[in-house]
């Protein structure tokens, strides 16, 4: 893939088209609960199906105490994983969580994910998603939140927002419910659940969720508590879909966003991903003045 840039227009130098396909969401799993037995790893059960080649993981994790870290995460598959985060600190429950990724994976059979500790821990427990139609480099952002007794209001409980720069964005989300109540989280507003802690009782309890972002701007991963006394450390990560070829159109990275050109006698600027019309073939069209851009992809 070739950029070509010019300071004061630009030229279509090749008929090559794209555009932005969606993400989705393929399957998940967490782990069992521990309880107070101490480990310096946490592993999901084996995933329903194979993993896909090219895929991306996202896992999140919690574990007792605010001095480990999560060091690592690895899979079954061999794959290179990102720590996003470390170590997130609930002093009052003493509880901790952290989160990883794994983009353009090497998939596989009897599949898991394990978060590895830098010490020995309990009370841990782990969701890992595997997403779709997700880019190669396809980490978009981040967020995330420890809440003291957020209340019950829908929505109350957030891992406060990252920004999106594009549509059709997968949206991972994690809340651990960590106050010992034995109260699950239910799913924010357009969020899916996915994975539950079953029977955590007095113990830590957790929900996973997802939802494709159709829109751009600042969004948070939001879940409701079922108790008033419920505490929470909440994760929020957020990534891209893949670019796939449309006929008659161009894509322009500008730096902050992703946006389709029709090359049609219209010649529209579109919105990321709306794009499924575009087609045509009128002539290559050139703008002035658009500056500061980060370059045409063709």
């Amino acid at each position: 893939m070739t950029v070509f840039r010019s300071l004061a227009l630009v030229i279509f130098l090749s008929a090559s088209t794209a555009a932005l396909a969606a993400t989705s969401h393929v399957q998940s799993n967490d782990s069992d609960n521990t309880g107070a037995t101490a480990a310096t790893s946490i592993t999901t059960k084996v995933f329903g199906a194979s993993t896909t080649t090219g895929s991306t993981i996202a896992a999140a994790m919690s574990w007792a105490g605010t001095t480990a870290n999560l060091d690592s995460c690895t899979d079954t598959a061999g794959n290179t994983y990102t720590v996003a985060y470390s170590g997130i600190r609930d002093t009052t429950n003493s509880q901790s969580g952290g989160a990883c990724y794994a983009m353009n994976i090497t998939g596989g059979s009897s599949f898991t994910v394990t978060g590895n500790f830098s010490a020995s821990v309990g009370f841990r427990g782990a969701v890992a998603h595997e997403i779709g139609g997700a880019a190669v480099s396809s980490f978009q952002c981040q967020a995330s939140n420890q809440q003291i007794n957020p209340g019950t209001g829908t929505d109350a409980v957030t891992s406060t927002t990252c920004n999106f720069t594009g549509a059709g964005n997968y949206v991972f989300g994690a809340s651990f419910q960590d106050s010992g109540s034995g109260n699950t989280p239910t799913a924010g507003t357009n969020f899916t659940a996915r994975e539950s802690a079953n029977a955590c009782g007095g113990d830590l309890c957790w929900l996973s969720e997802s939802r494709i972002e159709s829109g751009t701007g600042n969004f948070a991963a939001t879940v409701t508590n079922v108790g008033a006394s419920d505490d929470n450390i909440t994760i929020l990560m957020a990534f891209a879909p893949a670019v796939t070829a449309i006929a008659g159109c161009r894509l322009l990275q500008d730096g902050t966003s992703f946006r389709l050109l029709q090359d049609g006698t219209s010649k529209r600027l579109l919105q990321a991903g709306a794009g499924a019309g575009c087609a045509g073939g009128g002539p290559a069209p050139t703008y002035p003045g658009w500056y500061g851009q980060t370059g045409w992809y063709n």
